[in-house]
């Protein structure tokens, strides 16, 4: 019976941890594009009033935050030939990553007007991504921890 019981329980939790990795992913989605939005803030900021290099921004902005977006921005500042730039998949899918290189090598290519029109369409287009991916985690976010769990219950009561 207690090893019943045992099963049962170990069921349960190990569902509870598929849940939460699952929710965990979506999280860390939201906060990569949550990233990816401030960056652009700082770009605006500084290729409007300072005028520093990009390189030196990212090196700055790596320095003042934490997330999974810095280690993109690394590979760039790393980088020494833009054409030939390769970055880490993370949480993004290849369409997004593809974009995010094209961001990247458009950085510093155009005059002052030009790129701050450029980046204002990029911040709206990652800002949507951030608010899409931030609802999707607070729609489902909840419901993969809770269906874990069930499925763990579930689980528990067919190997009894």
């Amino acid at each position: 019976m207690l090893n019943k019981l045992l099963i049962t329980a170990l069921c349960i939790v190990a569902g509870t941890m598929v849940g939460l990795i699952f929710s965990n992913r979506l999280k860390k989605r939201a906060d990569f594009f949550k990233s990816v939005d401030l960056f652009i803030d700082t770009l605006v900021s500084e290729v409007s009033f300072r005028k520093s290099s990009i390189k030196k921004i990212m090196s700055d902005f790596i320095n003042a935050n934490n997330s999974l977006f810095n280690n993109n921005l690394n590979e760039y500042v790393s980088c020494q030939d833009i054409s030939s730039l390769k970055l880490s998949r993370g949480v993004v899918n290849e369409i997004e990553l593809s974009d995010i290189r094209k961001f990247f090598v458009s950085l510093g290519r155009s005059d002052t007007s030009t790129q701050l029109t450029e980046l204002m369409n990029y911040k709206s287009k990652y800002s949507q991504i951030f608010k899409d991916a931030d609802e999707k985690r607070k729609k489902f976010g909840a419901m993969y921890i809770k269906l874990g769990f069930f499925l763990g219950i579930m689980l528990g009561i067919v190997l009894l």
